[in-house]
């Protein structure tokens, strides 16, 4: 009984690491100074780039991952998006020591996969453990990883700017990744929706910095949250719905300062590229 419960655990995430693995080992050996991208030199991803994308998604490319000659790295400082912990809010990387890695996560792009393969490569038991009121899988206190802001911020400077580290992020196209959170948490999990978002979206603050819930919203948001036009317009329009990490855009998860230090930029969709790679 007890390898069969083993097993059973196993089973639901061997295929989502088998890839993981494969596609770490491609960001761990393929590193250089320079960016890489989709697991390839920046100079061969321009090149495919130029036959995959247009040529203005190429040149917004070269923008972010550029780094200026004899321009001193940024500074990073307490308030960083990266490096700040806010309890509710999760933009900071994960760091493994043992092979210099800094992931960043990013919510809507495999952020749960990437989270339990690095929770097995730490040889975390709870790695496979099904997600619960006991166990929240990106629960920084809990899950027994370490993060960017467990380091002294000279240290945390020093990882995200030095040469011997691979600083590595997964992104995703904002269309599918929007009707992903859609589906995901407005329609799957509609009663969980309804109770924290919809609330979140009908407190309007008043002047004297008190919030105030909007019934009319409110009402609107609970007969209406199913509809994608409605959670389309409503909530990447409303300003306290850009804190939410699962419709924030993959660009915001960190200061623009920080792209061009990003030495692996991979994507969901040219996983064939990355696989090739692999």
């Amino acid at each position: 009984n007890i390898l069969k419960n083993k097993y059973r655990c196993l089973w639901p995430c061997t295929i989502a690491t088998i890839l993981a693995v494969a596609t770490v080992l491609v960001v761990l050996h393929q590193h250089t100074t320079s960016t890489t991208y989709i697991g390839v030199s920046t100079e061969k991803a321009v090149q495919q780039e130029r036959i995959l994308r247009p040529a203005s998604s190429v040149q917004r490319r070269e923008e972010l991952t550029g780094i200026e000659e004899n321009k001193p790295p940024p500074k990073l400082l307490p308030d960083d998006l990266i490096y700040h912990y806010v309890k509710h809010i999760n933009l900071i990387p994960i760091v493994n020591e043992e092979y210099n890695l800094i992931f960043f996560t990013v919510a809507k792009a495999a952020a749960s996969q990437w989270t339990r393969f690095l929770m097995r490569l730490e040889g975390l038991d709870t790695w496979c453990k099904k997600a619960d009121k006991e166990f929240k899988l990106h629960d920084r206190d809990s899950n027994g990883l370490k993060y960017l802001h467990h380091y002294p911020i000279n240290v945390a400077q020093e990882m995200l700017t030095s040469p011997k580290w691979t600083r590595a992020i997964f992104v995703r196209n904002p269309k599918p990744r929007i009707l992903s959170c859609f589906l995901d948490k407005s329609v799957k999990h509609g009663n969980h929706f309804e109770k924290n978002e919809c609330g979140a979206f009908a407190r309007d603050r008043l002047p004297n910095k008190k919030f105030v819930t909007d019934q009319a919203k409110l009402d609107g948001c609970i007969d209406n949250h199913k509809s994608f036009d409605y959670f389309l317009y409503n909530f990447t329009t409303n300003p306290q719905s850009h804190e939410n990490v699962h419709v924030r855009s993959c660009l915001s998860f960190m200061s623009k300062k920080w792209w061009p230090y990003m030495n692996y930029i991979g994507t969901e969709e040219d996983g064939a590229l990355t696989s090739e790679a692999a």
